[in-house]
């Protein structure tokens, strides 16, 4: 758009906000149009008329606090391309196909050479789609909710032990406000959180308690960290474990820890993570302090558990900021304060320091 098309654009916007805020200053930028000034209603009602009269222009006004008055940012509504569902339905398929064969594997199973014995996957492939297929569509269904546009998941196959590298959507409109934003980052976590907690309890109880330190010693099995989580519920349902006594996880157990350590991942408090969204929506622009403390923490982390410097190098591509939403000044109350802190306990209960122990490690 045109230097002169915006200052014209700036001078509608105006005339049109007169009576919600009372516009102290215009700046017409290269892209962008900046109304600052004080509002005439409470700061709730302001964003949500502004949202109302400017929408016939094809404009989003993006409203932040500006010192005692707000600051209105406007920005074209881009339109998105048509997303392509059979995308959507072979990445699944194919993901499906990877967590089988990794599921059989783990019951000594070869599908490629055995095709028939498949079923030996199922628990394990079932139980991580499941895991994945409730967190995303928490999102989904909670960004549907909220008038958010979302894509159907996105599930990535890939040949780790686990034999993908999880799902994700994407969302094609603009975050309404903070309180949407807690919505939909906390609806998949949570969600997701349950069902891997049940596979794990389930796994947990099919699972053989052994005497793990000869098994170490020939290779036969992976050692994994223990969330406090695991250790609640592994207490719970087979009892004190004796000394050099571990519990074997089943196929549907090892789901269950892999659900509750993603669960762990999405919720740390950084970036464009589950738990970015939800930081972001309580504390507004102070999750730039939290986001740095918490690559700080992991950098020290990384000298116990040397793969968290990985981690924190994939956070920094990222980005380790958040935008804001399209109303960065309504509240988001004390209700969805309760559901952030039940996000953070949650975190705090399958955060594992080490997933997998290194030997030498200190």
């Amino acid at each position: 758009m045109r230097t002169d098309d915006l200052k014209l654009l700036a001078a509608e916007l105006r005339g049109i906000a007169a009576d919600v805020m009372e516009v102290r200053e215009t700046v017409a930028g290269t892209r962008t149009v900046t109304l600052r000034g004080a509002p005439a209603l409470p700061v709730e009602e302001a964003a949500a008329r502004l949202r109302e009269r400017f929408a016939p222009l094809g404009v989003i006004p993006m409203v932040s606090r500006d010192g005692d008055g707000i600051a209105v940012r406007v920005v074209r509504a881009g339109d998105s391309p048509r997303p392509n569902p059979l995308v959507n339905v072979v990445l699944f398929l194919l993901t499906a196909a990877s967590t089988l064969f990794v599921g059989a594997a783990m019951a000594g199973v070869d599908i490629i050479a055995e095709p028939g014995r498949w079923r030996a996957g199922v628990p394990f492939a079932a139980s991580i789609l499941a895991i994945l297929l409730v967190h995303e569509f928490g999102h989904y269904l909670m960004s549907a909710c909220h008038g958010v546009k979302a894509s159907l998941p996105y599930f990535i196959p890939a040949p780790t032990i686990i034999g993908t590298f999880g799902a994700v959507i994407k969302t094609r409109s603009p975050i309404p406000d903070r309180r949407s934003l807690l919505d939909i980052g906390a609806a998949g976590p949570i969600c997701g959180f349950l069902v891997a907690l049940v596979a794990l309890a389930v796994g947990i109880h099919h699972s053989e308690v052994v005497e793990i330190g000869p098994l170490l010693q020939d290779g036969d099995v992976m050692e994994f960290g223990d969330s406090l989580l695991v250790r609640l519920v592994t207490r719970a349902i087979k009892g004190g474990l004796g000394e050099g006594e571990d519990i074997l996880f089943s196929p549907v157990a090892f789901a269950g820890w892999v659900g509750l350590l993603v669960t762990a991942f999405n919720l740390m408090p950084v970036g464009q993570l589950d738990g970015g969204h939800i930081i972001y929506a309580v504390a507004g622009r102070r999750h730039a302090i939290i986001a740095r403390a918490t690559v700080v923490s992991l950098l020290l982390l990384g000298l116990y558990w040397p793969p968290w410097w990985g981690w924190v190098l994939l956070i920094l591509l990222i980005g380790p900021g958040h935008a804001p939403p399209v109303d960065d000044v309504t509240p988001i109350g004390g209700g969805r304060r309760l559901v952030a802190l039940a996000a953070l306990g949650i975190f705090i209960l399958c955060f594992v320091p080490a997933p997998i122990p290194l030997r030498g490690a200190f």
